[in-house]
């Protein structure tokens, strides 16, 4: 068995992890192989597997699947960031994902051939730089766009609060990558999965809090899913109103939480 877990929403919410998640990630570490799918570029993988260390959560660098690999991993993108100057809205650490894409930073919009977004909050739309960088995009429509994190939103206590997603999308045209898109799916995990000797099949669950993702990851490689219902974003709607539409979906669950995940797998 192979486990694909979210981090935000499914392991911690603000960074703090939910009663009884670290036991079941030793749990299923104990008869499985388990794999961090994230979307947050805020860090480098490093940055994340450090912070799970913190909590008790011990997952190898190569095992977290962070939204950022995409760039390197998937060609199409690659192309669009390799020899290029690439101005990156985001926090420096996430740097490491254009290096690994064979960009070059620069320090100020007008000097870039593409902008990568990786981080961002709602005040980022009076921010200079961010300003800058629509001027440039409204003269030249073509300027690509890449955002490394689809998330518009995330769980921060009860609330829903806007992450780089939003804001991103104030910009037409944006390529994204990151789960639930298919350059994701197909260029880090099935490629991880390829590169570790693992099939794509209902021997491999993946878990996220955010329906949209679960039902595109199962689409896409032919893999299991489960839904966690009370952590995260299917607490809300939105996402709420798409779980009516699994109870007929032969390949995904829908539980409480990831301490409800039965630790010997799916095909069980």
């Amino acid at each position: 068995m192979t486990y694909i877990l979210d981090a935000s929403g499914v392991i911690y919410n603000d960074g703090v992890p939910f009663p009884g998640v670290v036991d079941k990630i030793r749990d299923l570490q104990a008869c499985a192989a388990v794999y961090i799918a994230t979307n947050n570029t805020s860090a480098s993988p490093t940055e994340i597997a450090d912070h799970l260390k913190s909590m008790g959560i011990h997952v190898p660098i190569s095992h977290v699947l962070s939204s950022g690999l995409t760039l390197a991993a998937d060609p199409s993108l690659r192309v669009l960031v390799s020899g290029k100057r690439v101005f990156l809205y985001g926090l420096p650490s996430a740097g490491i994902y254009v290096s690994e894409a064979g960009g070059f930073l620069v320090d100020v919009p007008d000097l870039a051939d593409v902008f990568v977004f990786t981080h961002a909050t709602p005040a980022a739309v009076t921010d200079p730089m961010f300003l800058a960088m629509q001027r440039i995009r409204a003269a030249m429509p073509d300027f690509p766009v890449i955002c490394l994190n689809p998330d518009r939103y995330v769980v921060s206590g009860d609330s829903l609060y806007p992450v780089v997603g939003h804001v991103a999308e104030r910009f037409s045209g944006v390529i994204w990558a990151g789960k639930p898109e298919v350059n994701y799916a197909e260029h880090v995990i099935r490629g991880t999965l390829q590169r570790d000797g693992i099939a794509c099949d209902r021997h491999v669950t993946f878990v996220d809090d955010n329906p949209e993702n679960v039902i595109a990851m199962t689409r896409c490689l032919g893999i299991s899913g489960v839904v966690v219902t009370e952590t995260g974003l299917a607490q809300h709607m939105p996402w709420r109103g798409m779980l009516a539409d699994l109870a007929d979906d032969p390949a995904i669950q829908c539980l409480p939480g990831l301490w409800s995940v039965k630790g010997r797998g799916w095909a069980q």
